[in-house]
């Protein structure tokens, strides 16, 4: 299963789920392949800055392990940090899962990309 999905993502390219968007806000956008996401920043001190959010997951395909990365922007859009961090659990087919992720200092925007997952299974299974 895993040969046939590194085949795919060769095909879709594996960062398929860049999304930027202010930092109050991240309503759900798609930009490419076949994951979205919307996110937020709660009203927390500095030293507590945190994006939460869901991935949502548009194939046909269960898929785990999703890894993430959050970049952030500043007024130009220039990436000025970045965090790495996972999914919580299982993305079923037409499905979302939580995300929460660090963040060293708030920033003007973020854009958040799924660099990597496993597929657990498709719905033909």
């Amino acid at each position: 299963m895993r040969n046939r999905w590194w085949a795919l993502a060769a095909i879709w390219g594996v960062g398929v789920g860049l999304l930027v968007s202010p930092a109050g806000a991240g309503a759900p956008e798609t930009a490419g392949g076949f994951f979205r996401a919307e996110w937020s920043v709660p009203a927390l001190p500095p030293a507590s800055t945190k994006l939460e959010g869901y991935v949502y997951n548009d194939s046909s395909l269960r898929v785990t392990d999703v890894r993430l990365r959050v970049a952030s922007l500043d007024t130009t859009g220039r990436a000025v940090g970045q965090t790495m961090g996972w999914v919580v659990g299982d993305i079923p087919p037409s499905g979302r899962a939580y995300f929460e992720m660090p963040l060293a200092a708030p920033a003007a925007a973020y854009a958040v990309t799924v660099v990597s997952f496993d597929v657990v299974s498709d719905t033909g299974e």
